[in-house]
């Protein structure tokens, strides 16, 4: 028969007891990440498409496409705010728009015959979503 001394039997339990709180912890730290991947996933979110990186001139007619997609399915009949800044800072569109049935958008303005050269901002939200992204007048 095997007997252990009892300050062999209390290692062992503070072993024992040390690698069940080590795989708790990680157990919840694996549950926080995947919590944090699917939530990423399924959140709804902005996809350019379309006409970020041609070059415009004054006086083109600017022409964005882009999605509202939740994962891989799109978000439609949500109004979009669009904002576009000159690179002055200055507002030179502001629209609302509705995405389509398949989550589509088009942002659709003609610059003015006298518009800065630079780079221009758009900023796109709705109430689940936002973005920015640039385009270039030269």
């Amino acid at each position: 028969m095997n007997s252990s001394s009892p300050s062999e039997e209390r290692e062992i339990v503070i072993v024992l007891r040390f690698k069940h709180i080590i795989l708790i912890v990680s157990t919840i730290i694996f549950v926080i990440c995947l919590w944090f991947l699917i939530r990423s996933f399924f959140s709804p979110s902005f996809h350019i498409e379309e006409g970020i990186s041609k070059v415009y001139k004054p006086g083109d007619l600017v022409e964005l496409k882009g999605k509202l997609v939740a994962g891989l399915s799109p978000v439609s009949n949500v109004p979009i705010i669009v904002e576009i800044r000159d690179p002055n800072g200055l507002i030179v569109w502001i629209d609302q728009l509705v995405t389509q049935a398949d989550g589509s958008f088009i942002i659709k303005f003609r610059l003015r015959p006298d518009a800065s050269k630079g780079v221009y901002k758009v900023y796109v939200s709705c109430s689940v979503a936002k973005t920015n992204f640039e385009f270039k007048v030269e």
